[in-house]
């Protein structure tokens, strides 16, 4: 799905302070030429200066901007994708790929958790190990 996109939107979501997964991010981000979203409700996980980083997650109308024209949304452990999803308004064609353990911690007993997001393709693990992968597995493909 990234490497047939034409516009990738990354929602950086929780992630490490670790250097070499700031990196990872970065490069990933560069690869594939993917805009990037943060979210200040939780720490920082893209540096701002980097010109891909546009859009700060508060902002209703640049995050429907970024939203826009977008072939792939690849979602690292972003907090309440489904509502993120749900402000960007219809992307009947944007995939979504989910990168996050989120849905382990799903109970439904107490409804303590945020929406699930309709997505294409989940991956059940963290993205500090996933996106290294990507980036040393599709360097050449991207």
């Amino acid at each position: 799905m990234l490497k047939d996109a034409k516009q990738v939107l990354i929602l950086a979501g929780r992630a490490s302070r670790d250097p070499e997964a700031w990196n990872a991010r970065v490069a990933l981000a560069e690869a594939i030429n993917a805009r990037v979203v943060t979210d200040l409700k939780i720490g920082a996980s893209f540096r701002p200066t980097i010109a891909l980083c546009r859009i700060a997650a508060r902002d209703h109308a640049g995050k429907r901007r970024g939203l826009k024209n977008v072939d792939v949304v690849l979602s690292l452990d972003w907090v309440d994708l489904a509502g993120a999803m749900r402000y960007g308004g219809p992307m009947p064609s944007a995939k979504v790929i989910q990168v996050s353990l989120d849905q382990r911690i799903h109970g439904g007993w107490n409804m303590d958790y945020q929406g699930l997001p309709p997505v294409d393709l989940i991956l059940s693990a963290d993205p500090d190990l996933v996106v290294p992968e990507l980036v040393k597995g599709n360097r050449q493909e991207f």
